[in-house]
């Protein structure tokens, strides 16, 4: 079965904004957002990137483990670097803020 090949690349975008559905888990499905404290965290870093325009944030559920996020980014931006926005983002402010260490 062949790869599929991804079109990331903005020249190959052909829409404007698109809306994804992401699901994404923690490093090694670990608990983190388990806690309130992580959990508040993770959402104030969806809603602080919303405030800055990096993506338009529709919905979201957070789990002990793993996230959902529905979100519209534009041509400007892939799905991927906004979702490392979420992830990057997140972990480094848990570093900071909790000093929690990466796995």
């Amino acid at each position: 079965m062949a790869i599929p090949k991804r079109n990331a690349d903005p020249k190959n975008v052909a829409a404007g904004a698109r809306t994804f559905l992401v699901t994404s888990s923690t490093a090694n499905r670990r608990r983190i957002l388990q806690s309130d404290r992580s959990a508040r965290l993770f959402i104030r870093v969806l809603y602080d990137y919303r405030v800055q325009g990096k993506f338009r944030l529709h919905e979201f559920v957070v789990m002990a483990n793993h996230f959902h996020i529905l979100i519209t980014v534009d041509s400007g931006t892939t799905i991927e670097r906004a979702v490392q926005l979420v992830k990057g983002g997140f972990s480094f402010r848990a570093g900071r803020e909790f000093g929690m260490k990466p796995p």
